[in-house]
């Protein structure tokens, strides 16, 4: 589901946009085991909806890069890339002290 698109919410006056944030927090990427698949079914799910093209680009064995291109209006003009990760580090308490 797109921002903008029907599907389940969690409640009737919430954003679309914070239902699939919600979803996404709900992959489990948390080290030692964060479930990379999953992240890159979600993201590759969401990009397809916004009519963005998917490419996977497998960067060593089982390590997949997602890359989603969305095209601009001037084909002229530079590009940017924006760049991001799915996985975390949990957080002790004893580690803030």
């Amino acid at each position: 589901m797109a921002p903008g698109k029907p599907g389940k919410s969690a409640g009737a006056s919430e954003d679309p946009s914070v239902t699939l944030f919600r979803e996404y927090l709900k992959i489990n990427t948390v080290h030692p085991e964060p479930d990379y698949d999953a992240a890159v079914r979600f993201l590759e799910r969401v990009g397809t909806d916004l009519g963005l093209a998917c490419q996977k680009v497998e960067v060593c064995p089982g390590r997949v890069v997602l890359v989603l291109t969305w095209l601009g209006t001037n084909p002229r003009l530079r590009s940017i890339l924006l760049n991001s990760h799915t996985d975390v580090v949990p957080v002790f308490e004893s580690t803030l002290q």
